[in-house]
C-alpha cells in the first residue's frame, strides 16, 4: 500500500486581503473549524488562503518528523501573515498562534498520512499527465439547489424560484430566503392535516439547507433526501433520511427529536450531529459534534462516531472536522481509498466512474476546496499516477 498526498489551490478572487489582521484571518479560521462561517465570511476566508498559496506559503517541504514540521510550517504562517519575530515569540503559546497552527493542520491541509515522510503539492507542480485524456471536457463544481415534494404530491424546484413564498400548506407557509427555505407559522392559513410529510431532495451536485417548523436546521449533502411532517406533533419529532446530513436539532425537553435511516434510529433533544447513510456506503456513520445523541439507543458523546454495518453498532473517536467538511466546502480524505474519494466526486459532479485495469491500492490524505472544477480535482489525483479518462459524464479510472 502507497501513501498519496496532495493539497491544490483552487480558490477564486480577485480582491487583496493584505489589510486583514492575523487575529481577524485566525477568528475566520476558528469559525471555519467550528462550521459557524456566514457565506460571506467563507468568501473571504477562500480569498485569504488563496492568496497564500498563491505565495507558496507551504511549499515543497520535507521533514524528520511532525514537531519540526509543525514549527517550520508555523513560522511560515507567521511570516507570511505579518506577524513580527518579537510578536511570534510572545505568542508562542496564545490561542491565535495555536489556531494560526489549526489553520495550516485543518484549512490550508497540511497532510499527514501514516509514515514519517510528507509531502505538500503547490500549484506549480500540477502538470498535465499526457497518460490521461480529458477530450475538452469538464464539469463545474455542484452548487446550492433541490426539489421540494408536497404532501399533495407536487412537485417544485427550488432553485428555480425566486425568493419569497412558493407554497403553503396548513397554517405554515414554506419561505425561500437567501437560498434556504423555511417554514413560517400562518396562523389564519387554512388548515391541513399537519401530519402531512413534505420531502426535500437533492440530485447529485447541490446540496440544499432547510429550516423545519420546530427551527431545527438541515444541510443536505448531495444525492440526499429528507422527510419530515409539515407541523410536528405529538411527543416527538420524527423524520427519515435518506443519504447524507448535518442537523443542528432546536432544543426541546418534551419532544425528542429522531431521525430513521436504513432502520437506525438516532434519538435527540437538541444538538449538532452529522448521519452518511448512502446505500452504496457499506457503513452508516453517525458523528456526534456537540450536546448528546443516542444511536439505537446507545449514547454517544460529542466526538464519537457511531458506525453501523451488518447491524452491528460499534463507537470510536471521531475526525470531526473530516466528517462535516463537506458541509464547509471541503473534500477531506483521512486514508481514504480511490474509490472512497472517487465516490465523493462522482456525487459532487454529477458524474459516473468506471474502473479499468489494475488500481493501486492507494491511501488519500489531505484535502480539497469543493470549487474546483472536475479536471483540477483529477489533475491533482494524477500525481498519485493514476490515470484517467474523462468522456460522455464519465470518468474512467486506470492504472
Amino acid at each position: 500500500m502507497q501513501n498519496a498526498l496532495f493539497i491544490p489551490p483552487c480558490y477564486k478572487g480577485n480582491d487583496r486581503m493584505d489589510s486583514f489582521t492575523p487575529e481577524e484571518i485566525a477568528i475566520l479560521v476558528e469559525k471555519s473549524l467550528r462550521g459557524t462561517l456566514t457565506e460571506k465570511e467563507q468568501d473571504l476566508l477562500n480569498l485569504w488562503l488563496q492568496q497564500k498559496a498563491e505565495r507558496q506559503l507551504t511549499g515543497d517541504i520535507k521533514v524528520e518528523n511532525e514537531e519540526a514540521l509543525k514549527d517550520r510550517l508555523l513560522k511560515r504562517i507567521k511570516s507570511d501573515a505579518g506577524i513580527s519575530d518579537r510578536s511570534a515569540r510572545q505568542n508562542t503559546q496564545t490561542r491565535t498562534a495555536k489556531i494560526l497552527f489549526r489553520s495550516a493542520a485543518a484549512v490550508i491541509f497540511l497532510v499527514l498520512v501514516g509514515g514519517a515522510s510528507y509531502l505538500f503539492l503547490t500549484k506549480q507542480n500540477n502538470k498535465p499527465n499526457n497518460t490521461s485524456s480529458f477530450n475538452q471536457e469538464d464539469f463545474p463544481p455542484g452548487n446550492n439547489g433541490a426539489m421540494l415534494t408536497l404532501a399533495s404530491g407536487k412537485t417544485i424546484i427550488i432553485d428555480s424560484t425566486t425568493n419569497g413564498r412558493i407554497a403553503a400548506q396548513g397554517n405554515q407557509s414554506i419561505v425561500k430566503k437567501a437560498g434556504k427555505l423555511f417554514y413560517k407559522n400562518e396562523r389564519k392559513s387554512k388548515q391541513l392535516n399537519q401530519q402531512a410529510n413534505n420531502t426535500i431532495s437533492t440530485p447529485r451536485g447541490k446540496t440544499f439547507k432547510v429550516i423545519l417548523s420546530d427551527g431545527t436546521k438541515v444541510w443536505l449533502n448531495a444525492a440526499s433526501s429528507i422527510t419530515y411532517p409539515i407541523t410536528f406533533t405529538g411527543n416527538s419529532r420524527n423524520v427519515e433520511l435518506r443519504g447524507e446530513a448535518y442537523f443542528e436539532v432546536a432544543h426541546n425537553s418534551q419532544k425528542t427529536f429522531k431521525v430513521k435511516t436504513q432502520g437506525t434510529i438516532i434519538e435527540d433533544l437538541g444538538t449538532a450531529f452529522n448521519v452518511k447513510a448512502y446505500n452504496d456506503e457499506a457503513d452508516l456513520k453517525v458523528t456526534l459534534v456537540e450536546g448528546a445523541i443516542k444511536v439505537d439507543k446507545t449514547p454517544l458523546k460529542p466526538g464519537q462516531q457511531a458506525i453501523v454495518k451488518s447491524d452491528k453498532l460499534r463507537i470510536v473517536q471521531a475526525n470531526v472536522d473530516q466528517a462535516i467538511a463537506w458541509k464547509n466546502g471541503v473534500f477531506i480524505f483521512k486514508g481514504s481509498n480511490i474509490k472512497d474519494v472517487m465516490k465523493q466526486i462522482s456525487r459532487w459532479y454529477d458524474i459516473d466512474v468506471k474502473y479499468k485495469g489494475k488500481i493501486p491500492d492507494l491511501r488519500f490524505g489531505g484535502g480539497i476546496t469543493r470549487n474546483c472544477n472536475l479536471s483540477e480535482v483529477l489533475s491533482i489525483l494524477k500525481q498519485s499516477n493514476i490515470h484517467f479518462k474523462l468522456e460522455n459524464r464519465t470518468v474512467t479510472v486506470m492504472e
